[in-house]
């Protein structure tokens, strides 16, 4: 019995595949196919099919690859596919309120948002304050987590408590000055 090898297939490639989150399935592309070749693909169960498997979620993916032409040898070849987290659409929070004394914890912020800055920092100065949050996305599989964004806090005193201090001490020709500061603001 003489055993007789079949030819080789050539010029077949697929080229490795970069992209970041769509929502929508990357694919391979098998080039140096011939009229009447059967391409089928093969994910990580092994089992080839006519149909790529889905690589829609961030990862990275290794397609198998089959060529079959009649009269020729099966051709076999690998592929990546490295899909990177996309960044995620959102809005900073505003209209952000708190009270002098309190810490940012009592400062309520939207869904996905949460204080980067120490919850238990104490909210001192009346006025705009800014400090930093990080969102995290529902979808943290297919989208980053963003962090160093810069909300702002609008911080009022919640009802003044003034105590008086002779700031300038009257003389016999010039009255005295007595200034009145509250003590949760400095108001």
């Amino acid at each position: 019995i003489r055993k007789i090898s079949l030819p080789k297939i050539t010029g077949i490639t697929a080229a490795d595949v970069e992209g970041t989150y769509t929502g929508k399935s990357y694919e391979i592309q098998v080039q140096g196919t011939q009229q009447g070749d059967v391409v089928q693909y093969a994910g990580a169960d092994g089992q080839y099919q006519p149909v790529q498997p889905d690589m829609t979620d961030a990862g990275t993916y290794e397609v198998s690859y089959q060529v079959e032409r009649d009269g020729y040898a099966i051709y076999y070849g690998k592929a990546e596919v490295a899909i990177s987290k996309a960044e995620p659409d959102y809005d900073v929070p505003a209209g952000l309120k708190g009270y002098v004394g309190d810490t940012l914890a009592s400062v309520e912020l939207p869904e996905g948002f949460s204080w980067q800055d120490a919850a238990d920092t104490k909210l001192e100065t009346a006025g705009k304050n800014k400090f930093l949050v990080k969102f995290v996305p529902e979808d943290v599989r297919n989208y980053h987590t963003v962090t160093d964004i810069e909300a702002e806090v609008e911080v009022e005193c919640p009802g003044h408590q003034y105590v008086s201090e002779v700031t300038t001490p009257p003389t016999e020709e010039q009255d005295g000055i007595e200034t009145y500061t509250c003590t949760l603001c400095g108001h």
